[in-house]
């Protein structure tokens, strides 16, 4: 955010929360909002496929009490089980199918070490940080249109828990396609699993610290994407050129400009009338910007171009 400018009013994380997320559960499995399932992957995701509910619905809540217990302790048993959502597995809308609120993760949180052994997914983290902090529009995607129901249902269920807590509106935007780019992550880990790329600064990323590096400046990236807001709810794909044409004319006015020669070859230009020592001037440029310069009498320049010129000849140099 601060390469871009922007400073938040807040910084959060999710892990912050961990602890209330967890009371909550203890609730919402008791109002049966949540079950446990110990149904093997591939048999879970079978049967979701298949429009299927699990055995593990109908057992009764002191089972998902239980399982819960072993599941915060991270017991062998515990593992073998994630808590889901029961919602609807017959629906059309597969994010609707009783989707996984927690698993079980042995890993260290890098920020809470191994004080957790289950830790939410977005499906319940999500609604549930929106509403505890009292975010009144969340931005989302096109492609998550078919998971708003469950992200207004989940959070209605624990807002229900805190009668201070208000929803969240939903303010849905398109993605942005650039041309020839690997914007998933997946694609991004896969190059850089591969050597593929310098990392996540290589400025063939779009990453935005790639794309500081290759030369964008930040003021330039904010117009290209505000050109971008439209009413319109379609993804649209755009070429680079677009956004790097941005770039120039904003850099244009007060870029500094450097000119070079090689060695082997130069030759000195004497300006006839120029000043005796450099000289700085200012002189107008493109849409009324006022550019600095500095005016010299001898200036270096290529032999090759030095043979197209006769003394007393005016030329322009660029």
């Amino acid at each position: 955010m601060p390469l871009l400018g922007l400073t938040p009013d807040k910084v959060s994380h999710a892990s912050d929360y961990f602890q209330q997320m967890n009371d909550d559960v203890e609730q919402l499995i008791q109002s049966a909002f949540l079950y446990a399932d110990d149904t093997p992957v591939d048999t879970m995701r079978e049967q979701r496929l298949n429009k299927q509910a699990s055995a593990a619905r109908d057992r009764p809540i002191s089972a998902s009490v239980e399982a819960w217990a072993a599941m915060k302790a991270g017991s062998t048993v515990g593992q073998t089980y994630c808590l889901r959502f029961r919602l609807q597995p017959d629906s059309e809308n597969g994010a609707l199918r009783d989707p996984v609120a927690y698993r079980v993760t042995m890993e260290p949180h890098y920020k809470t070490g191994t004080r957790y052994k289950v830790y939410p997914t977005y499906d319940y983290a999500a609604p549930w940080l929106d509403a505890a902090e009292g975010v009144t529009h969340a931005l989302r995607t096109l492609e998550f249109r078919d998971r708003d129901i469950l992200y207004n249902t989940v959070q209605g269920a624990v807002i229900a828990l805190h009668p201070g807590w208000r929803p969240s509106t939903i303010w849905e935007f398109p993605r942005i396609h650039m041309a020839w780019t690997p914007q998933a992550k997946v694609h991004q880990r896969a190059l850089l699993s591969a050597g593929l790329v310098d990392g996540p600064t290589d400025p063939r990323l779009p990453t935005l610290r790639g794309l500081m590096r290759g030369g964008c400046h930040p003021d330039a990236l904010r117009a290209f994407l505000l050109e971008q807001v439209t009413p319109a709810r379609k993804e649209t794909y755009h070429s680079w050129d677009k956004l790097w044409t941005i770039n120039r004319r904003l850099l244009d006015p007060s870029a500094s400009r450097h000119m070079a020669v090689m060695e082997h070859g130069k030759t000195l230009l004497h300006v006839i009338g120029g000043p005796d020592a450099p000289e700085p001037a200012t002189v107008q440029w493109k849409q009324g910007h006022i550019v600095k310069v500095v005016r010299y009498k001898d200036v270096w320049i290529d032999e090759d171009d030095a043979k197209l010129l006769t003394e007393g000849d005016e030329v322009t140099l660029l």
